[in-house]
């Protein structure tokens, strides 16, 4: 949850254990989970076939009116597709979350990014 609290507020957990938290962290964070806590908490194990995955997640937005959409593990083996170098998969993956949040409301976050953050092309 801790995780959750620091990538929403946009706070680098890698602080904590450094101990440079500053002041002017501890409201974002605090905010972070607050919202989190007010929030309708859903859980899902569907399965997402590969070639479905943003019809399959843009269902589930609708269908429990999300927020937020947390993505636990985007590199599990049913979501990846055997021709692609682990590289290009990886990034296929998450682009295909990506696009089905793409013109809704929804705030997701994936393992390892912050908020806002748009990861490089392997094809750069």
């Amino acid at each position: 949850m801790a995780r959750l609290w620091f990538q929403f507020a946009n706070v680098d957990a890698g602080k904590v254990p450094a101990g440079e938290l500053e002041e002017t962290d501890f409201p974002r964070i605090t905010s972070a989970a607050g919202r989190i806590a007010t929030a309708t908490i859903t859980f899902t194990d569907r399965d997402v076939p590969a070639r479905r995955i943003r019809q399959t997640t843009r269902q589930f937005i609708e269908e429990c009116r999300l927020e937020y959409l947390v993505v636990d593990d985007p590199d599990v083996a049913t979501l990846r597709n055997p021709k692609l170098s682990r590289a290009m998969d990886h990034w296929r993956v998450r682009m295909e979350f990506r696009e089905a949040v793409r013109g809704t409301e929804v705030m997701m976050i994936l393992p390892g990014e912050a908020p806002g953050f748009h990861a490089p092309s392997p094809f750069d």
